[in-house]
Parts: structure tokens; C-alpha cells; sequence
């Protein structure tokens, strides 16, 4: 995340920077994660998500996301 937009990489961190923290987990895990249908403890404690470095940071990344509006006004030409 920079400058308030989350962006995937593949490889390694611009300027070489080390992340705080790294996720390795299946797309459908992913998927089942945002449908709510679980929720990354229950995925990391099952084993399908693997946690790299410090786990604290994933509770701080969560923090910084808001909840999303269900009724988004969306303004049409």
C-alpha cells in the first residue's frame, strides 16, 4: 500500500524495500475472504493462508480500511 492505493506486485519491492508482512494464499481463499464467508484467523488457522514476518501489521492494515457503502451514488454522463 502507497500513497492510499493498494496495488499487487509480483517480484520484488521497488528500491528493495522489505515488506512488513507477506500473505501466500489461493485466489479462492482470497474470494471465500471477501464474500465473508471466512475471515483471514479462521484461514490462517487452517492453514490455507501462510503468514511471513510480523501478523500485527495485518491488523493494522485493517484499520485503515473503511466499510463500504452499500449505496454508492453513481453519477452517469
Amino acid at each position: 500500500m502507497g500513497n492510499g492505493l493498494l496495488t499487487p506486485m509480483c517480484g520484488e519491492a521497488p528500491g528493495a524495500e522489505a515488506p512488513q508482512l507477506t500473505l501466500r494464499l489461493e485466489r479462492t481463499t482470497l474470494d471465500q475472504i471477501l464474500a465473508q464467508h471466512t475471515s483471514f484467523p479462521e484461514a490462517i488457522g487452517s492453514g490455507a493462508v501462510t503468514v511471513e514476518s510480523d501478523i500485527t501489521v495485518l491488523a493494522t492494515f485493517h484499520s485503515l480500511l473503511g466499510k463500504p457503502r452499500r449505496n454508492v451514488p453513481i453519477v452517469l454522463p
